[in-house]
């Protein structure tokens, strides 16, 4: 398994401006381990981001992988932890893929890690989304949603470029106070969104 002794200098990281060397450690490491390993760890991760699972389960999967690849359970909470840490931060600051593989590399890691971490975003996006507004909803009472659309464009080379994204403002009940958060999805990941939204609403309409 893998230790990570590396010594990073201060930096401002693109998904966090405020990023311990202990947390940065925790995610370097993983460079180490053998691409098979670190896909399976990666997609464990995913999978905790993109379902309901109780603690229970979390820990389960946690225990079951340490024992598999002989490496001691602190070791592996401390790499999830730092994982689930650092693409919970990219999703929810809207963190760009160039700018997450731009972190990724100065952490130390290869290319090829790099642009798979990125494509499993990418891959993964409507359903971390949806995940991550079902937690909002579930967690706070949602007293005010503003949303509206955009269009990226580049130059008129670079016509085929043109993509449509919306942006999602969420007014939460947090106890006494209230927090903004903000949301970008592609149109299709709202799409995908709004079809569930509304086939949940039928459920329960006919349940009542």
């Amino acid at each position: 398994w893998f230790v990570c002794l590396c010594v990073f200098r201060r930096m401002v990281w693109n998904f966090d401006r405020t990023a311990s060397e202990a947390l940065i450690a925790s995610i370097a490491g993983a460079d180490a381990l053998a691409d098979e390993v670190f896909v399976e760890l990666l997609n464990h991760v995913m999978t905790i981001m993109t379902s309901t699972q109780e603690v229970e389960q979390i820990m389960e999967t946690i225990t079951t992988f340490a024992e598999a690849n002989g490496v001691p359970l602190e070791t592996m909470n401390t790499a999830f932890r730092g994982w689930l840490t650092f693409m919970r931060a990219i999703q929810r600051s809207s963190l760009s893929p160039k700018a997450a593989f731009q972190d990724l590399t100065a952490m130390g890691f290869s290319k090829g890690k790099a642009k798979y971490v990125v494509n499993q975003l990418k891959e993964n996006a409507a359903a971390l989304s949806r995940n991550q507004i079902g937690r909002s909803f579930t967690i706070n009472q949602v007293v005010d949603m503003e949303w509206k659309f955009g269009v990226t464009a580049g130059s008129s080379e670079l016509q085929q470029n043109i993509s449509s994204f919306l942006q999602l403002k969420l007014t939460l009940q947090k106890g006494s106070e209230t927090e903004v958060k903000f949301m970008e999805l592609t149109l299709e990941q709202f799409y995908s969104f709004l079809k569930e939204m509304e086939l949940a609403k039928s459920t329960l309409e006919s349940m009542t």
